[in-house]
């Protein structure tokens, strides 16, 4: 198993937040940077990463992630399908995390980022996508 998957949600701390039909990024007026939205509470994640180099690498999560923005830290349980033979494991995690209005940082690792709907400036909708090892890592989270 690749040393990043060992960690979930890129897997776990080294990666998370691509588009949603909600328009560009955070809606601002013509010329303003975007807003920086706030991720709080619990958010169902799909993750799925794709390595070039790496013949049969496969990893995919799905799980809840809850965002403390006081603290600047998230807590992770969930599935993740991986290695081969393919196998399931229940993962846990938690790590630091931070957000502009474009990009999304977990542990050491950026992402880009784009936002859906804010509701009283919390994100509803977070996609991200980022290249990390020969590898694209594309997450999905909603809010719930």
């Amino acid at each position: 198993m690749r040393d990043h998957f060992r960690n979930p949600f890129l897997c776990c701390a080294s990666i998370i937040v691509a588009v949603a039909a909600f328009g560009p990024r955070t809606l601002a007026a013509a010329g303003e940077p975007p807003a920086v939205p706030v991720l709080k509470g619990t958010y169902i994640l799909t993750q799925v990463d794709n390595c070039v180099k790496s013949a049969g690498a496969f990893y995919q999560i799905t799980a809840t992630v809850d965002f403390d923005p006081k603290t600047g830290t998230y807590k992770l349980d969930g599935y993740s399908a991986a290695d081969d033979p393919l196998t399931l494991s229940h993962i846990k995690g938690n790590a630091t995390y931070s957000n502009s209005g474009s990009t999304f940082t977990l542990g050491d690792t950026t992402l880009q980022a784009f936002y859906g709907k804010l509701d009283k400036g919390v994100a509803t909708y977070v996609s991200a996508i980022a290249v990390l090892d020969s590898c694209g890592y594309q997450i999905w989270m909603s809010r719930q």
